[in-house]
């Protein structure tokens, strides 16, 4: 279906929409010497205080691809350089929606991270060990791990 240079982010779109998906997410793996980017939740947030990887929702009409490079902008004043390549999603499930969180391995330019304190209060370049601590134990983090053990 899928190769790692070349993703067909629209047919990932569709195939959710016909699996009853009704919400969209994206998150990026963002490495600089094998250590990972990890940004933490600011408390007043959602799930706040809680480590992620960067990434949130895909706006209406807008793309996965530009709303991966939008999020890694907004969360971390990174641009985005290249998908490496499409590594999973998680699906969440609520009583009115079903939510996609589709994880991509990202290249990020080389400028300083640069938080939005309304979102997120701390950031870490995390070894594999150390990222494993401090992600929560769900799907997503399952995925995630799973993907950097196979590297």
């Amino acid at each position: 279906m899928m190769t790692t240079n070349k993703i067909n982010y629209s047919e990932l779109a569709s195939i959710a929409r016909k699996q009853g998906v009704t919400h969209h997410a994206v998150c990026a793996i963002i490495l600089r010497d094998e250590k990972v980017l990890l940004i933490k939740r600011a408390n007043t947030d959602h799930r706040g205080g809680e480590w992620e990887i960067p990434g949130g929702k895909v706006e209406k009409g807008e793309g996965l691809k530009a709303a991966l490079a939008r999020e890694m902008r907004e969360e971390t004043n990174l641009k985005l350089s290249e998908v490496k390549k499409y590594v999973g999603h998680s699906d969440y499930k609520a009583p009115k929606f079903i939510f996609r969180l589709f994880m991509f391995d990202a290249i990020a330019d080389d400028s300083e991270v640069s938080l939005n304190p309304a979102e997120h209060t701390q950031f870490l370049w995390a070894s594999l060990a150390e990222a494993r601590k401090l992600l929560n134990h769900d799907d997503f983090t399952s995925l995630f791990l799973s993907y950097m053990d196979s590297r």
